[in-house]
């Protein structure tokens, strides 16, 4: 299931990539050509003014630089033959080489959707009805283990697919506009800019073999924790145990990878739309409150209009 889905994103992707990078790279390069222009005759103006003559250092440097990053930025075919595949697949690739052959974030979220499938028909089998302490003390407690699963599992499992899915769009505009802080990379005074985008990508990278190595993880957790033949209260608290580290785990990847990648990536994510669920909660509440106010106020009202109005004296 999350094979197709990652699948077909990957196929949106990669067209919506080729189809605007070469009509974005024809947008910028009058804008590129110009701002060439006038920083080749900054250098030559320096040369001129300079005492010491280094025109020939500096204008083969400044061939070679604009050389370099011309090939890779205004090269659409080259761009797309070698710069996409590398950022789109190569955490595919580490993924593998770490984990096993094949293996990629879509494969360890579908293994871990699998693994917790297991679990709850596992769990479920144990279920039984009798009139005996020890059979109901052991129902209660695969239900209790079941109920917990589901719990804690799904918050880190929605959250996990928000943040790949939000990165392997975000990706795609990154790549789009490649070309533009590519060309940046020839200019010292936007070397930064170009610098912040190989960030980006390498913090989508990072966070790509982080959450496959996660579900890994986890995929080893539930069959030591949760896939136990005794399910006993110790088993249930660790589970408990385990799931908030999950969700803990989840929250924290997006700040390891952006952190390590020297930018700031999506960790704000999470927080964002739990803010937002928290905003729409209490906003909820208070319409709630707001309507049994209205309601009191309205019996009341009823209640007082059916007595009579008899003053005394």
């Amino acid at each position: 299931m999350f094979d197709i889905l990652f699948n077909f994103l990957n196929t949106i992707v990669i067209n919506n990539i080729s189809e605007r990078v070469g009509k974005f790279t024809t947008v910028i390069m009058p804008l590129i050509g110009g701002f060439i222009g006038l920083y080749i005759i900054y250098l030559a103006w320096e040369a001129l003014n300079n005492n010491q003559n280094f025109i020939v250092m500096e204008t083969i440097k400044t061939i070679g630089s604009l050389g370099a990053v011309s090939m890779v930025a205004l090269n659409t075919p080259w761009y797309m033959e070698h710069i996409v595949p590398f950022v789109l697949f190569a955490p595919d690739e580490i993924t593998a080489a770490l984990i096993g052959k094949g293996e990629t974030s879509s494969n360890s979220l579908q293994q871990l959707w699998e693994a917790l499938f297991a679990t709850l028909e596992i769990t479920a089998s144990t279920i039984k009805f009798e009139l005996d302490s020890d059979v109901l003390k052991q129902t209660f407690m695969a239900i209790a283990m079941i109920i917990l699963s589901v719990i804690g599992f799904v918050p880190f499992f929605f959250i996990s697919v928000a943040i790949l899915l939000s990165t392997k769009i975000a990706v795609s505009f990154l790549l789009i506009v490649g070309p533009m802080f590519i060309m940046m990379a020839f200019f010292p005074s936007t070397r930064s800019f170009f610098q912040a985008w190989t960030g980006q990508c390498f913090n989508y990278m990072l966070l790509s073999v982080f959450f496959s190595l996660a579900f890994m993880f986890s995929i080893e957790i539930i069959d030591e924790v949760v896939l136990s033949k005794n399910i006993a209260m110790e088993n249930i608290i660790l589970s408990v145990i385990v799931f908030f580290s999950l969700c803990v785990l989840a929250n924290q990847l997006p700040t390891l990878s952006s952190t390590l990648s020297g930018g700031v990536g999506i960790s704000g994510l999470v927080g964002n739309t739990m803010g937002a669920l928290k905003t729409a909660g209490g906003a909820a509440k208070g319409a709630y409150n707001l309507g049994k106010s209205a309601r009191n106020a309205a019996e009341t009202g009823a209640m007082n209009a059916g007595k009579p109005k008899i003053k005394a004296g």
